[in-house]
C-alpha cells in the first residue's frame, strides 16, 4: 500500500507573534485507515478563552488525553505521543501560551471553538486506528473487523465529547441563538486488503469527503451530508447528536483512495466563483502524480500550492491509500494513463487552458449584453414583428423559462382555474333545478291517451297532466298557508296586544282598601283574561295545525312535481324533444358578458310553479354572469402578463435567439432590410460565438464527467449538486 498525507495551515504574524489560524485536525492514516477533520465555520468563530494548564505541553497533553481509550496497545507507544503532539503543536506553541497568558488582550488571535472540535475528534480517530492496526495484525482478527469499525462509529460521539471535556475548553458565549459550538466534520476510511480487492468501510459526517480512483473512473466514493451550502449533519454540543454515514464497499486493485476537507476541493472551484467541475481536480492531482518523482515530492508540491493558493483563514487535509501498485513508479504511470484517458474521452487538448475554470455562460451573457446595447435599436424594431412577439410568447412559455417568466400567469391560470369550477358548479346546479321543473320551461303537449284510455275516462294520468296536477296542489296549498299564516300573525298580535293590556291592569290593581267590591271585580276579570286567552290560543293553535299540515301538503307536492317532471322529461327526450335543460341553462347564460355592464334580465327565465325555484335560479345566473366578468378580466390580465413576459424575453435573449430566427426567414418577408442590417451586425460578435460554443461544449463536458463522478452517491445528493454546483 502507498499512502501520502497532506496538509497546509495558514499563518499570521501580528505584532512580531507567529501563530498557525487553521481549523482542520491533523490528518492521519495508517495499515488501518485514514482520516480528515474540518473544524466548522460560525461555531469554529468563537474564541476559546481557556484551556486546561496540560493543554500547553505537549507530553502532559498526550497523557491526559490517553485516558480516553483504555487501550494496552496506547501506552508508551511513540506513534500516539507523537501525533497528539504534532495535532496540537499550534497550541503547544510557546506563542499562543504567551497569548493566553492575557487571553481578554488577544482575542481575536485565541484558539476558535472549532479548532478544539476537529483537534479533539482527530485525536480518538487516530487513537482508534492505531488500535484498530494492532487488532489487524492478530490472524483472528479478521471476522471481528466490520464488528470493530461499527463500535468505534457508536461510540465516537462519547469519545470526542470526553476529549472536549479533558481539554477544558471554555469558549467565550455569544448572543448569536443556536450557535453549536466545537462544530466540526469527519471523512474517514478503513481498509482490509484480499488478493484482488480491498474492502472499505466509509465513515462521514459533514462536508469533507472520500474519492475512489480504480478502472471506473475518478468519483466520489460514500455520501457526504453537504447541501445546499450547508451541511445537514455534523459532529457538535448542540441538541443533536451527530448522523454518521457507514458506507461499506469492496474495489478490485489497483484502486486509490482518498479523504479531503472542502479546504482542498474547494480550492478548484473556478475564477470568479465559478463552481467548475471536479474534472478539474482530478485532473490537476493526477498531473501532480505524473510530474513527481516519488510520493514526498507529490505531497511537497500539493502542499506548496495550497499554501499559495489556500484560502488565509483555512487550513487544507489529504489523506491517499493506493492499492495494488508495486511502487510509485507503477502509480505515476498510471496517473499518466488516466491523463491521456481524460484528454481522449473529453478532447481536452484541443480546448482553452481556461476551459475548466472559466465560466463561460457568464461570458456569453456579459457579451450577449454588449452586442444588445449595439444592436438594440435594431432589436425594437425587430420586436414590432408579430413573429417575432409570437416567438417570445412561445418560448417564455417553455417549462425551461416559465419559472422565470411565467409567475404571473401561473396565478392567473390558478385564479382562472378556481372561476371555471364555480362556473361549473353553477351551471350543474341550474342543470338540476331545470330538470326537476323542466315543465315550467317547454311549450305544453297535447295529451297522447290510448283509445281504452279514453273509454275508461282515465283522463288526467300522463306525466304532464299529473305535474300540471301536482303544481297546482302546490300552488293552492302555498296561498292557503299564506292565507293562515297572515292570520296568525295577526291573532298573535292580538294575543299580545290583550297580554300586554292584562299587564298593565295586573300592575295598576291596588294592594290596600280590599273589600267584598274588590274581591268580585276581581274574580270577573279573571274569568273574562282566562277566556279570553283560551279562545285566542284555541284558534292560534287550529291555524298552527292547519300549517303543519299545509307544510306536509307542500313538501309533497313539490316531491311529486318533481317525480313527474323526471318522467316528462324522459317522454320528451325519448320523443327528441327540441329543448333540453342543457339547452334552457345556455339560453339563461347566453348573454355577452362586459365588464362594468349588467349582462342577465330576470325574464330570460319564466315564472316557476315553485315561486323559490325561480328566485333561486336568477341568484345562480347573477352569480354566474359576475364569475364570467371575474373570468374576462382575466384574460385581459394574462394577456398583458404574456406580453410582459414575452418583451422580457427578448429583452434577455433576443442576441442569443436571432441566429435561429434569421434561419427561419422571420425577416426575410416582412422587412430585408432589417435582415441584411441584423446579420451585418451579429458578422461582428465573433468572440461571443466563441463563448457559446465552449459555453455548449462545456455543459456537455461537465455534464458527462457529473454522471460518472456521482455514479455512488444518492438520487438526493445528484439533485443537489445539479442545483447548487458541486462544491
Amino acid at each position: 500500500m502507498l499512502q501520502m498525507r497532506m496538509y497546509s495551515e495558514r499563518t499570521v504574524d501580528q505584532d512580531g507573534i507567529v501563530t498557525r489560524t487553521g481549523e482542520d485536525a491533523l490528518p492521519y492514516g495508517n495499515q488501518a485507515g485514514m482520516f480528515v477533520a474540518d473544524g466548522m465555520g460560525g461555531s469554529a468563530g468563537v474564541a476559546v478563552l481557556r484551556f486546561h494548564p496540560d493543554c500547553f505541553d505537549g507530553d502532559r497533553l498526550a497523557a491526559r488525553l490517553s485516558r480516553i481509550l483504555a487501550s494496552s496497545h496506547l501506552d508508551g507507544s511513540p506513534e500516539f505521543a507523537a501525533y497528539v503532539k504534532e495535532n496540537f503543536a499550534s497550541l503547544t506553541d510557546p506563542a499562543v501560551r504567551q497569548l493566553y497568558q492575557d487571553p481578554a488582550a488577544h482575542t481575536l488571535r485565541l484558539k476558535k471553538s472549532g479548532y478544539v472540535g476537529s483537534h479533539a475528534l482527530g485525536f480518538v480517530m487516530a487513537a482508534w486506528l492505531l488500535v484498530l492496526e494492532e487488532y489487524q495484525k492478530q490472524a483472528e482478527s479478521g471476522e471481528n473487523w466490520e464488528a470493530d469499525i461499527r463500535r468505534l462509529k457508536d461510540s465516537l460521539f462519547d469519545n470526542y465529547q470526553q476529549a472536549i471535556r479533558l481539554l477544558e475548553a471554555e469558549c467565550a458565549r455569544v448572543s448569536i441563538q443556536k450557535i453549536d459550538y466545537f462544530g466540526t466534520t469527519l471523512s474517514a476510511a478503513f481498509f482490509r486488503e484480499k488478493e484482488d480487492s480491498v474492502e472499505v468501510i466509509f465513515l462521514n459526517c459533514g462536508d469533507s469527503r472520500s474519492y475512489v480512483w480504480d478502472a471506473g473512473g475518478f468519483r466520489q466514493a460514500s455520501e457526504d451530508q453537504g447541501r445546499k451550502g450547508g451541511m445537514t449533519s455534523r459532529f457538535c454540543l448542540g441538541k443533536e447528536v451527530p448522523r454518521i454515514s457507514f458506507e461499506k464497499k469492496t474495489y478490485s486493485k489497483p484502486c486509490v483512495f482518498l479523504c479531503m476537507t472542502d479546504g482542498v476541493y474547494g480550492a478548484f472551484g473556478g475564477r470568479n466563483g465559478f463552481h467548475s467541475t471536479p474534472l478539474y481536480m482530478e485532473g490537476f492531482l493526477m498531473n501532480q502524480w505524473a510530474q513527481a518523482s516519488s510520493l514526498e515530492e507529490a505531497q511537497q508540491r500539493l502542499q506548496e500550492m495550497f499554501d499559495a493558493r489556500g484560502q488565509t483563514d483555512d487550513s487544507n487535509s489529504l489523506v491517499m491509500a493506493a492499492f495494488g501498485y508495486e511502487d510509485y513508479g507503477a502509480f505515476q504511470t498510471a496517473a499518466r494513463q488516466r491523463l491521456e484517458e481524460l484528454n481522449r474521452e473529453y478532447g481536452l487538448d484541443h480546448l482553452p487552458e481556461a476551459f475548466l475554470v472559466e465560466d463561460y455562460q457568464k461570458a456569453v451573457q456579459r457579451l450577449q449584453r454588449d452586442s444588445a446595447e449595439a444592436l438594440r435599436p435594431l432589436l425594437e424594431k425587430a420586436y414590432g414583428l408579430p413573429a417575432v412577439q409570437e416567438h417570445c410568447r412561445k418560448q417564455a412559455g417553455l417549462p425551461a423559462f416559465r419559472g422565470r417568466y411565467g409567475g404571473e400567469q401561473s396565478r392567473i391560470q390558478a385564479e382562472t382555474a378556481e372561476q371555471n369550477r364555480k362556473c361549473a358548479e353553477i351551471q350543474n346546479e341550474l342543470y338540476r333545478l331545470a330538470g326537476e321543473n323542466f315543465l315550467d320551461f317547454v311549450p305544453p303537449e297535447a295529451p297522447r291517451r290510448s283509445l281504452a284510455a279514453r273509454v275508461m275516462g282515465s283522463w288526467g294520468s300522463s306525466p304532464q297532466e299529473k305535474a300540471a296536477n301536482w303544481g297546482a296542489a302546490y300552488q293552492r296549498d302555498f296561498f292557503q298557508r299564506s292565507e293562515v299564516l297572515e292570520r296568525f300573525r295577526w291573532q298573535l298580535k292580538n294575543t299580545c296586544d290583550a297580554i300586554c293590556l292584562s299587564v298593565e291592569t295586573v300592575r295598576r290593581d291596588p294592594l290596600q282598601g280590599w273589600d267584598t267590591g274588590a274581591e268580585q271585580a276581581s274574580l270577573e276579570w279573571v274569568r273574562r283574561t282566562e277566556a279570553q286567552i283560551r279562545e285566542m290560543a284555541g284558534q292560534m293553535g287550529a291555524w298552527l295545525q292547519d300549517m303543519a299540515n299545509l307544510s306536509r301538503s307542500l313538501t309533497t307536492a313539490q316531491r311529486q312535481w318533481s317525480v313527474e317532471n323526471q318522467k316528462a322529461m324522459a317522454g320528451y327526450c325519448h320523443r327528441n324533444g327540441s329543448v333540453s335543460p342543457m339547452e334552457l341553462v345556455s339560453r339563461w347564460l347566453s348573454a355577452p358578458v362586459r365588464r362594468g355592464e349588467p349582462s342577465f334580465a330576470p325574464h330570460r327565465i319564466p315564472e316557476t310553479t315553485i315561486p323559490s325555484v325561480r328566485i333561486a335560479m336568477e341568484r345562480l345566473v347573477e352569480r354566474y354572469q359576475a364569475a364570467q366578468e371575474q373570468l374576462l378580466l382575466l384574460r385581459e390580465e394574462e394577456e398583458a402578463a404574456l406580453r410582459q413576459a414575452a418583451g422580457q424575453y427578448w429583452e434577455e435573449h433576443a442576441v442569443e435567439d436571432l441566429p435561429a430566427l434569421l434561419e427561419q426567414g422571420v425577416f426575410r418577408e416582412a422587412d430585408p432590410e432589417l435582415e441584411q442590417r441584423i446579420r451585418g451586425r451579429l458578422e461582428q460578435n465573433g468572440e461571443l460565438n466563441r463563448c457559446r460554443k465552449l459555453w455548449e461544449e462545456q455543459q456537455a463536458v461537465f455534464g458527462r464527467y457529473l454522471e460518472a463522478h456521482l455514479s455512488e452517491v444518492s438520487e438526493e445528493k445528484r439533485a443537489d449538486v445539479e442545483k447548487y454546483g458541486w462544491m
